[in-house]
Parts: C-alpha cells; sequence; structure tokens
C-alpha cells in the first residue's frame, strides 16, 4: 500500500470524476450527432447513395427479424423528416448530458436515438468508433446517479463504482486488445515495426502533420511503431493497480491519444478514448491539475466519499455488471482463441441476443496497416471528350490541395471511398451508387462534396478513374508545391450516361 493509500484509507471519491466522464460522453454525443445531422441525407436520405427507407423494405421482408435483432426506430417511421427528428433527439440528450441535467435519461435519450441512427447509417457508420461510444453510452446511463441535476462542482451524488471501473475494464479491452491483436493478427508490419513508414501517408484522410511525419528517417519511424505498441500493451495492464499505477497508464494512455490525433483524423475517436481515459482517476488525482484541480476538484477530493443514497440500487447494477464483465471476457477469450471459436454456447446465446444494441463489442483497431493508397476520382463530361473532375472536401484528389485537420468531425463519404477503393467495382459497390447520383446531378450528395463540374446542372456522361498516391518527397514539394504524387491504374467503375460510347466505357466490368 503506498503512503497516499494509507493516509486515505477509506476508497477515494471519484463522483466528480464520473460527472467529469459523463460530460466528456455528452460531448463526443454532440459531435458524433450533429456530424451524422449534417451529412445524412446525401448518404442515407430517401435520395441518399444508401436510402435508409430501402433498408427497412428488405428488413420487413425478413421474417422472423424484428426490433430486438435490428433495433431502430426505422422499423415504424422512415423518411428525412423523421430522420431529421431521430437527430435532433440523439442531439438533445448529449447536451443534456453536458448540463448535468437529468444525466441518466439524458444518456438514456442520446444513446437510444444514436443507435437507432448508426442502424440506418449501414456501411457509413459501422466503424469501431460508433461501437465504442454506444458501449461507453450504454455504461453512462448507469454511471450517473438518477438525479434531476449533477452539478460538476458539487458533484456529491455518488455514482455506482461498479460501473466506473466497468468504464476501466472497456479501456483495457480497447487498447489491450488492439496491441495484442497487431502482434497476433497476422499484419508483418507491426512484428517487423513497419507499420509507422506507411501509416501517416496511407491512411483513410491525413493531415498536414502526417506528411512532415512520414518524412522522417526509418529508425525514427520504426522506433514510433515500437512504442506505440508498447503503449497499447503495458499501460492496459495497470490499469487495476494501486493508485499511482492506475494514474501512469492514464497519463501514458492518454499521451497515445494525443500523438494519434496530431498526425491525422480519425473522428471523435481520440476525443472518446481520452474521456475513457479519466477511468484512470480519482478526485484526488484530479484535484493537482493546476488552476482547475484545485477549483473543482479539491474540496471533495480530500473529504469522506458521501453516501450512496442517491445511487442506482444494487440489484440494477450487479446483474448489469455481472453480464457486461461475462459477455465481453467470453468474447475477447474468443477473440484470441483461448476459447473454441464458437464459444460456450449459454454465453454465446445471450451475446448473439444483446448484439444488435452494442452492449459489448470486440476491439482491434488499426491492425492491417494499408502500403499503398488507392483513390477513385470521378468526372463529368458533356460531349464525352472534355472531363471535369469533381472535387471531395477532405479527401486527397487535386496533387496540391492541402491535407486538413476536421477531426472530430468524420466525412463519411470521404472515409468510406478510400475502403472502396480497395476493391474492384461492382453494382453494389458504393463508387458504382456514386456514379449514378452525380449522374442525375443529386442535390443532397453534390452537398458532400466541394466542387461538382457543371454546379447543380446533371452532366451527360460520369467516369471514374484509379490512382495512385504517395506523398512528395521533401524534394519534390521544394520543386512543385505539391503534397501529392499520383499515377494512374486505369478506369474504375464503367462510364455511365446515355452518351457513353462502347469505347469510352473502360476495362471495368460491372
Amino acid at each position: 500500500m503506498s503512503a497516499d493509500e494509507s493516509a486515505h484509507p477509506t476508497p477515494p471519491p471519484v463522483a466528480r470524476t464520473a460527472a467529469l466522464m459523463h460530460r466528456g460522453l455528452g460531448l463526443v454525443f454532440l459531435v458524433a450527432a450533429v456530424s451524422y445531422w449534417t451529412q445524412f441525407p446525401g448518404l442515407v436520405g430517401t435520395r441518399g447513395l444508401m436510402p435508409h427507407d430501402a433498408l427497412m423494405r428488405q428488413a420487413h421482408a425478413f421474417p422472423g427479424v424484428g426490433f430486438f435483432d435490428f433495433p431502430t426506430l426505422g422499423w415504424f417511421v422512415t423518411g428525412n423528416g423523421w430522420m431529421h427528428v431521430q437527430c435532433a433527439l440523439a442531439t438533445l440528450g448529449a447536451m443534456g448530458m453536458l448540463a448535468g441535467i437529468v444525466p441518466a435519461v439524458s444518456a438514456f435519450v442520446a444513446w437510444f436515438f444514436y443507435l437507432s441512427l448508426v442502424h440506418l447509417g449501414q456501411t457509413f457508420f459501422g466503424y469501431q468508433w460508433d461501437a465504442l461510444l454506444l458501449e461507453a453510452g450504454f455504461l453512462a446511463i448507469f454511471l450517473a446517479p438518477p438525479v434531476l441535476r449533477w452539478r460538476l462542482r458539487s458533484a456529491t451524488a455518488a455514482p455506482s463504482r461498479l460501473i466506473f471501473i466497468l468504464v476501466r475494464w472497456l479501456l483495457f479491452r480497447l487498447m489491450f486488445a488492439s496491441g495484442l491483436a497487431k502482434l497476433v493478427g497476422g499484419d508483418v508490419t507491426w512484428r517487423n515495426l513497419t507499420a509507422l513508414t506507411y501509416h501517416f501517408q496511407t491512411q483513410p484522410i491525413p493531415n498536414a502533420v502526417a506528411w512532415y511525419a512520414h518524412q522522417l528517417p526509418e529508425s525514427v519511424l520504426r522506433f514510433m511503431t515500437g512504442t506505440a505498441l508498447a503503449l497499447e500493451l503495458v499501460p492496459p495492464l495497470m490499469l487495476f493497480a494501486p493508485r499511482a499505477w492506475r494514474a501512469g497508464a492514464g497519463i501514458a494512455l492518454i499521451a497515445l491519444q494525443f500523438g494519434i490525433a496530431f498526425s491525422g483524423n480519425f473522428a471523435y475517436f481520440n476525443l472518446l478514448s481520452v474521456v475513457l481515459c479519466l477511468s484512470a482517476f480519482d478526485d484526488r488525482h484530479l484535484a493537482r491539475l493546476p488552476i482547475v484541480g484545485r477549483r473543482w476538484f479539491a474540496v471533495h477530493a480530500e473529504s469522506t466519499p458521501p453516501p450512496v443514497g442517491r445511487a442506482w440500487p444494487r440489484w440494477v447494477i450487479v446483474p448489469l455488471a455481472a453480464l457486461i464483465l461475462v459477455t465481453s471476457t467470453h468474447e475477447v477469450m474468443r477473440r484470441f482463441g483461448l476459447l473454441p471459436r464458437q464459444g460456450v454456447p449459454g454465453i454465446r446465446t445471450v451475446v448473439a441476443t444483446t448484439q444488435g444494441f452494442n452492449l459489448v463489442n470486440n476491439y482491434a483497431l488499426f491492425v492491417a496497416m494499408t502500403t499503398s493508397r488507392p483513390e477513385i476520382e470521378f468526372e463529368a463530361s458533356r460531349d464525352g471528350e472534355t472531363w471535369r473532375p469533381y472535387r471531395f472536401k477532405y479527401k486527397p484528389d487535386a496533387v496540391s490541395k492541402r491535407p486538413r485537420q476536421i477531426a472530430p468531425f468524420q466525412p463519411r463519404l470521404d472515409w468510406q471511398l478510400w475502403f472502396t477503393a480497395m476493391r474492384p467495382c461492382d453494382r453494389r459497390s458504393l463508387a458504382w451508387r456514386m456514379s449514378e447520383r452525380l449522374l442525375a446531378a443529386e442535390p443532397s450528395v453534390l452537398r458532400l462534396l466541394d466542387e461538382a463540374p457543371f454546379g447543380d446542372e446533371p452532366p451527360a456522361m460520369v467516369r471514374s478513374t484509379l490512382y495512385e498516391y504517395r506523398f512528395t518527397t521533401s524534394e519534390e514539394r521544394r520543386e512543385t508545391g505539391d503534397w501529392w504524387v499520383r499515377d494512374g491504374k486505369g478506369s474504375y467503375c464503367p462510364t455511365m450516361g446515355e452518351a457513353a460510347a462502347p469505347g469510352a466505357r473502360g476495362d471495368s466490368t460491372p
């Protein structure tokens, strides 16, 4: 036992730390909901790339499938108007969490409506941080005490310490599983420490810092790769150690997240991860923060923890915690081969039954390192001879375009096209749907772009071409001012449009 623990024999209070974490999750929900709100018409609106109403018509056609298999309000109402309502309610719940107003109810509203929206978002909202936010958001419902107001500076309403520890367990699973998967998942670039020699250049949406990081000597990039692996594997093991070790682990994991955020655009993942890292601390730790620590945490940090009178009752928390702990442990063990692939029958049934609600997820972030950067360029023409490109707001297109810092906002179309370029084009692919919507000059889709060749007017033809991009070297950039070099790899999807001549259709097959 440390000297600090000897001086404080009672468990250190976590009321204000939990209140701060709850507000942090509210901020992440707010970013996620508003981001969804601004993009959904072109992505999954009724005239978007993957209309949600068409998805629900297909869902209704499957016998025996219902709300508990695919939990979304789309079973009952569809249409852009109702999508706006769901976005508004998710935003309202997030704002309630931020303000500490009926925090448990606000967390439920944010979680439930974002869950509904994620299912309707299909492939555009299938990222691991979407699942992570939903899992953390569900815990946030029970982390907050059932009170009308949870004030940060006078947070004496006791949160559930068991749920607080489950948030820490979630952080452990996120970080340690991601690190372990890199070593056992078969990607040689992590094992030979070359992953970061590719990462900065091939990540979905690089920022300008990534260009500079890519210019570092290979020995430095190898050292950084090893450091990243060490930070994912070692600090998580200390999250359940004594207080000082936990705090050190929290600081190390936060430093890792700042490093990732500084050199790339990974939506709200880094912000969410930092919020989860707060579970490594308690009120006495945060009381040591300069300025805000003494103002918000010092008085309560030195006091005896308040009675748990306004916390959730144990008959709610204990079964819930047992369910999450057992099922999540089962999934981690199954993921790494410590259990048969089919798992333990009874537990696997529970996991399958609750899977749609994202209560427990497996995480393995950045495990497969891409070593090249294919990009799709869409072009339009009115005569079949002169072609002009569509310009995106964030993904690389013009070689002179400076990479931008946009996180925590995630441009879902730009991101998803990064994945699309790695697969052949067919009628089900996003690129095919994109070409169709561009040919029709669909306004909701055009609003997701930076520039359309003919404005709101439809072109006669649309084609797509595949390029391979790489960062310029320092010498190339000094000579040209460009950030990128690209090489053409041929046509991607067939040319679309009534005026498309057979010879203009390229080599791709539908």
